[in-house]
């Protein structure tokens, strides 16, 4: 009976001693509120303030990891002042060294409202907040940061850790996205990152067949944006005639798409003689997607996740 009883006390003691590790093994970071403007003006700087609520159940000190959600054709790494302020460490922010960050960032807790065009930028503290165990704390950090200059509408993001405990793990950050925000005066068409993706092919004429030539026009810089900025796009089409699947995609001078314009790209094609058809052949169905030139880069239409599809168009 005494054995028992030992067994069960080595267990209860276990299972205490557990409970205390997993409570020093926390340190929770809380974005309790945000202020940011709504509107801005090209090449404004703006002020954004983070509040900050810290329950730390560990003795320990900290690096702050600070990351931001942007347009990437903002300049934050070079035009942003970040500082924080509490009771338990004051101080500045300098651009992470290692921008791996910026993709974990991205790949764990995404891009908000954005369909794409958007990035994450890493900051970490000069120096250290210091926490004690189990004392709640609060700060603030404040960002000033100078918008773009093209007119656009997008979600910002942003994301408070700890170097002690990394971004990984979402009960040790946290992570907030704001309304989406407008910046104007410029020159160009609003370009609504918070809107519906803008679908990047358009075809012509306004009326065909499958037996007809077909330009098929594509903006890189819409819709699904990995071919933005590529030096080379080409056309990896399928065909199906009399029943028999065909498919034309090795980068030649055949399926290699004319630049026209920035991340603007169009070709022409006759089914029959793109695909080595004969005259005869009946064609049922063709589509078609974009590759770069070694293929490691697909873009396929956002709607479905699949190919382009060239329908007939007799109606309009």
């Amino acid at each position: 009976m005494k054995n028992i009883f030992k067994k069960i006390s080595s267990i209860k003691i276990k299972l205490i001693l557990i409970s205390l590790l997993f409570l020093t093994l926390t340190y929770c970071i809380t974005i309790a509120t945000i202020t940011q403007p709504s509107t801005a003006t090209i090449g404004e700087t703006i002020n954004v303030t983070l509040n900050i609520d810290v329950r730390s159940a560990e003795d320990s000190a900290h690096n702050i990891i600070l990351g931001v959600l942007v347009p990437k054709r903002w300049n934050i790494e070079a035009n942003t002042v970040a500082t924080y302020t509490s009771i338990n460490g004051s101080g500045s922010f300098s651009l992470a060294p290692n921008q791996t960050l910026s993709s974990q960032m991205r790949d764990l807790y995404g891009i908000g409202e954005n369909y794409g065009e958007v990035k994450w930028v890493a900051f970490i503290s000069n120096g250290k907040v210091t926490g004690a165990n189990g004392a709640n704390f609060s700060g603030q950090i404040q960002l000033a940061l100078k918008v773009g200059n093209e007119n656009v509408k997008t979600q910002l993001g942003y994301l408070v850790g700890t170097s002690g405990w990394g971004i990984d793990n979402i009960n040790n950050i946290s992570v907030r996205f704001t309304d989406c925000m407008t910046v104007t005066g410029g020159t160009n068409p609003l370009f609504d990152l918070c809107g519906p993706i803008p679908f990047p092919v358009a075809l012509s004429p306004a009326a065909y067949s499958l037996n007809d030539v077909i330009k098929i026009s594509f903006n890189a810089a819409k819709g699904p944006t990995a071919l933005s900025d590529a030096q080379s796009v080409y056309l990896c089409g399928t065909v199906i005639a009399d029943g028999i699947q065909k498919q034309i995609c090795v980068p030649n001078a055949k399926n290699m798409l004319t630049k026209i314009g920035p991340d603007l790209w169009e070709i022409s094609i006759w089914g029959k003689q793109f695909f080595d058809l004969s005259m005869g052949a009946n064609i049922t169905s063709m589509s078609f997607n974009f590759r770069n030139e070694t293929g490691s880069i697909v873009v396929k239409n956002p709607d479905t996740g699949q190919d382009f599809q060239i329908t007939p168009n007799c109606n309009n």
